[in-house]
C-alpha cells in the first residue's frame, strides 16, 4: 500500500460535534437551568406582591397588568397572610425558592460540568493515541514543548467552554428569555427604554471576540515556544553547563517569556474591556428604570411593588449579560486552542493497518525468514535505498556494513516496520508485511536502534518493558543479563535491578544503556532480531563478547546486525555492503576481504586503527578491536 494512502485523514474536531455526541448531559443540564431561572425570577415577583399587598392595606389597591407573573393560589395565600400579620411566612416562600433553585443550578453544573470533562477525556485520549501512530520524523520536526503545550494547556481551553462556557451560555439563554419576557409583560415601554443599549453592546462585543480568538491563538504558540524553550535547556542542562551557555539559555528564555507576556496582556486587555462593555448594557438599563420608573410610580401608572419586582428582573439580566462576554471569549479561545489540537490530528501516520479485506493470515509461530525484492526508499525527496534485492532465511545471520550515510539505518528501519515501503518488497515469512497488522509484524521483530531509549524507570522495569505477559522469571532475566555483560554493572550498582535510570537513563553511560535497550530486545524472544549499531558506545572487547553470546544463545532465531565495524558483522553466515543506498558487496567475511572491494578496504582501515590503538596501549589487537 503506497505511503501517500496509509491512512485517511481524519475528520476535523468541531465544538459542535462534541455538544452532539454529549446532547443528554448538556440537555439535562439545560433543563435544570431552566428550572432554576423560573424558580429565581418567581423571587423578585413574591417580593413585588408582597410589597403590593402591603400597599393594599394602607388603602393603596393593586393594579395588575395583564402580564403579570401569576403565582400559585398558595404563594399569594402566604403573601396575604405575611402583609397582615405573620412576616415569617414571606420568609419561608423565599428561603423554599431560593433552596429549590439552588439544589437545580447544583444539579446544572454536576450535568454540564460532567460532560465537560467527559469531552476533555476524549480529546485528550484521542490526542495521545493519535501521537503514538505519528512516524518518529514528525516528532523530530515537530517541538516537544509546543506538544505538550497543545495536550495540556488547549486542551483546558477547550474543556472551559464546554464546562463554564455552555454552562453560562444556556443560563444568559434562558436568564435573558424569562427576564425580558417578564419585563415586556409588566411595563413593554419601560421594558423597552431599559433594553436599547444591549444591541448596540452585543455588535461592540462580536467585534471584540474576533480579536480574543487571534490573540488566544498567539498565546497558545507563545506558550508552546516557552514551554519548548525550557525542555530543551532542561534535557540538554549537562550539555548546557559543560559548554558555559546558562546565560544565553536564559536569555532565550527571558525572551520567550516577553513574547508570552505581551501575548497575555494584549489578550487580557480584549477581555477586560469586554466585560465592562456587555455591562454597560446593564448599567445604562438601570440608569434608565431608575429615572422613568421613578416617574411612573410617583404618577400612580406604576405600583412600588412593580417598580421593585422589575429592577428585580432587570438586576438579574446584569450578570448574565456580562458572562456573555466571558463566554464569547471562551468559545472564541476554545476555537483557537482546537484549531490547533486539528493540526496535530491531522497529521496522517504513514504507517497504518492494511484495509481488513486485504490483511492477510499469519503464522501462529513465525519462523522468521525474511525477503526483500526491489526496495526502494525516498526521504524528504531524496532517494536513500535503490533497488535492494536480498534473501534472509529463517535462523541466519545477515551483517550490513558500509559507509555513514549509506542507507544501513534506513535498511533497518524498513525491514523492522518502522517506515512504509512499497507493496511487494518486504515480506515476513513469505507474506507481505504491507499486507500484516503492524501489531503482528512488529511483535515478530525485536529492534534495538542506535539511540537507546530508557524510561524514566528502574532497570529491571525497563529490561522487561517489551515482555507482553506475565513477567519473565529470575532465572531467563539473570541469563539475558550476563548475555549482555550488565552482571558486573548492576553489582556495583547501590540498589542492583531496581536502580533508578533517571531521565532517559542519564544515570547510565552510553554502553549500559545501550547494553539495558539489547537485555530488553532479547526478553522479548522475537524471531528476528535487528541490532542497528548497537553497541557503537561499548568497547570492542565487550562487544565481541557480547556477538559471541548472541551466536551461541540465538541460533535458531534471524539476526540482523547493522554495524560500521567489520569486527561485528564477520562472523555472520551473509554480509551485504551498502554504499549510497546499493547494495554493492555481497558474500561471507573471507570472500569480501578476497575480492579487494569496499569491504576489504573498511576491513583493512579498521585493522590498522586497532593495532595502533593496541600499540599506545600495550594491549593485543584482538582485546583492543576484536579484530583478527
Amino acid at each position: 500500500m503506497p505511503a501517500d494512502h496509509a491512512s485517511p485523514r481524519p475528520p476535523v474536531q468541531t465544538l459542535g460535534l462534541y455538544l452532539r455526541r454529549h446532547a443528554a448531559c448538556f440537555v439535562a443540564g439545560a433543563v435544570a437551568l431552566l428550572l432554576t431561572g423560573a424558580l429565581a425570577f418567581a423571587i423578585p415577583r413574591v417580593i413585588g406582591g408582597f410589597i403590593d399587598a402591603l400597599g393594599s392595606l394602607a388603602g393603596v389597591p393593586p393594579r395588575d397588568p395583564p402580564g403579570r407573573l401569576r403565582l400559585p393560589g398558595v404563594v399569594q395565600e402566604a403573601i396575604r397572610r405575611a402583609a397582615q400579620e405573620q412576616p415569617v411566612w414571606i420568609a419561608a416562600v423565599l428561603g423554599g425558592l431560593a433552596t429549590l433553585a439552588g439544589l437545580f443550578r447544583v444539579l446544572s453544573r454536576l450535568a454540564i460540568f460532567h460532560a465537560g470533562r467527559r469531552v476533555e477525556h476524549e480529546l485528550r485520549r484521542e490526542l495521545f493515541d493519535h501521537l503514538s501512530r505519528l512516524p518518529p520524523s514528525y516528532f523530530r520536526r515537530t517541538p516537544t514543548g509546543d506538544l505538550l503545550s497543545r495536550a495540556i494547556n488547549d486542551l483546558t481551553a477547550v474543556r472551559m467552554v464546554f464546562g463554564p462556557g455552555v454552562l453560562n451560555l444556556v443560563n444568559t439563554a434562558v436568564v435573558c428569555t424569562w427576564g425580558v419576557t417578564l419585563l415586556l409583560r409588566l411595563d413593554a415601554a419601560l421594558a423597552l427604554w431599559a433594553l436599547v443599549p444591549y444591541p448596540l453592546v452585543l455588535v461592540v462585543a462580536r467585534h471584540m471576540t474576533r480579536r480574543v480568538y487571534e490573540h488566544s491563538a498567539r498565546v497558545q504558540a507563545e506558550l508552546g515556544a516557552l514551554s519548548e524553550q525550557a525542555q530543551q535547556t532542561l534535557s540538554n542542562i549537562q550539555l548546557v553547563q559543560l559548554y558555559g551557555r546558562q546565560e544565553q539559555h536564559a536569555d532565550a528564555y527571558a525572551a520567550a517569556g516577553q513574547a508570552y507576556l505581551r501575548a497575555n496582556m494584549a489578550l487580557a486587555l480584549c477581555r477586560g474591556l469586554l466585560g465592562p462593555l456587555v455591562a454597560l448594557g446593564g448599567g445604562l438599563g438601570l440608569v434608565v428604570t431608575l429615572w422613568l420608573g421613578g416617574r411612573r410610580v410617583l404618577a400612580g401608572t406604576l405600583t412600588l411593588g412593580q417598580w421593585v419586582e422589575f429592577q428585580g428582573y432587570l438586576g438579574m439580566l446584569t450578570w448574565p449579560t456580562m458572562a456573555l462576554g466571558w463566554v464569547l471569549s471562551l468559545w472564541q479561545r476554545g476555537q483557537a486552542a482546537l484549531a490547533r489540537i486539528n493540526a496535530v490530528l491531522q497529521e496522517r501516520p504513514t504507517l497504518a493497518d492494511p484495509p481488513p479485506d486485504r490483511v492477510l493470515p499469519a503464522p501462529a509461530v513465525p519462523s522468521g525468514g525474511i525477503q526483500v525484492r526491489g526496495l526502494s526508499v525516498h526521504r524528504g525527496g531524496e532517494p536513500v535505498l535503490h533497488d535492494i534485492h536480498l534473501v534472509v532465511p529463517p535462523g541466519a545471520h545477515l551483517g550490513v556494513v558500509g559507509r555513514a550515510g549509506a542507507g544501513k539505518s534506513t535498511l533497518a528501519e524498513a525491514l523492522a516496520r518502522m517506515l512504509e515501503v512499497p507493496e511487494g518488497t518486504v515480506f515476513l515469512d513469505g507474506l507481505d508485511v504491507t499486507r500484516l497488522p503492524l501489531r503482528t509484524a512488529r511483535g515478530a521483530i525485536a529492534y534495538v536502534p542506535q539511540e537507546s531509549f530508557l524510561l524514566s524507570a528502574s532497570i529491571r522495569d525497563n529490561l522487561t518493558f517489551g515482555v507482553q505477559g506475565p513477567p519473565p522469571d529470575e532465572a531467563r532475566l539473570r541469563r539475558i543479563i550476563e548475555m549482555v555483560r550488565l552482571d558486573a554493572d548492576l553489582a556495583a550498582l547501590p540498589q542492583g535491578l531496581d536502580t533508578q535510570v533517571g531521565e532517559r537513563g542519564v544515570q547510565l553511560s552510553g554502553g549500559q544503556r545501550q547494553r539495558v535497550a539489547l537485555g530488553r530486545a532479547l526478553l522479548r524472544q522475537a524471531p528476528v532480531l535487528i541490532l542497528d549499531d548497537a553497541l557503537s558506545a561499548v568497547d570492542a572487547q565487550t562487544e565481541a563478547d557480547i556477538l559471541a553470546a548472541l551466536r551461541r544463545e540465538l541460533g535458531g532465531r534471524t539476526v540482523i546486525i547493522v554495524s560500521h565495524r567489520v569486527a561485528a558483522v564477520r562472523a555472520a553466515q551473509q554480509i551485504i555492503v551498502l554504499e549510497r543506498g546499493r547494495i554493492v558487496e555481497q558474500g561471507r567475511h573471507e570472500e569480501l576481504v578476497a575480492q579487494g572491494g569496499l569491504y576489504a578496504h573498511l576491513h583493512r582501515l579498521q585493522h590498522l586503527a586497532a593495532e595502533v590503538e593496541a600499540t599506545e596501549s600495550g594491549e593485543p589487537v584482538l582485546q583492543a578491536r576484536g579484530t583478527a
